[in-house]
């Protein structure tokens, strides 16, 4: 069986979050970090899917999935949708 190339469901640069809800430095005021930590661009970790939302269209070949994703600057949990045309 023929695998695929991977295909990434969030990137931050590509997806517009930094600046908007994960921290580049001197881009933004996200950072909540205590004084003297590094003012390091954040990054994102620990995606888990949320099978209940998952929504499949037959017709257009739509699969629309939600997850929860952890960004480390700031310090918090998004919520997520992809949709990926299959």
């Amino acid at each position: 069986m023929a695998s695929a190339d991977e295909i990434p469901l969030f990137a931050p640069c590509r997806d517009g979050a930094y600046g908007n809800y994960m921290h580049w430095p001197d881009l933004d005021n996200l950072q909540n970090d205590p004084p003297g930590m590094p003012n390091d661009p954040g990054w994102a970790y620990g995606a888990f899917l949320l099978s209940k939302l998952t929504e499949w269209d037959p017709q257009s070949r739509r699969l629309g999935v939600h997850y929860v994703m952890s960004t480390s600057r700031p310090y918090q949990v998004q919520l997520m949708r992809s949709v990926l045309t299959l």
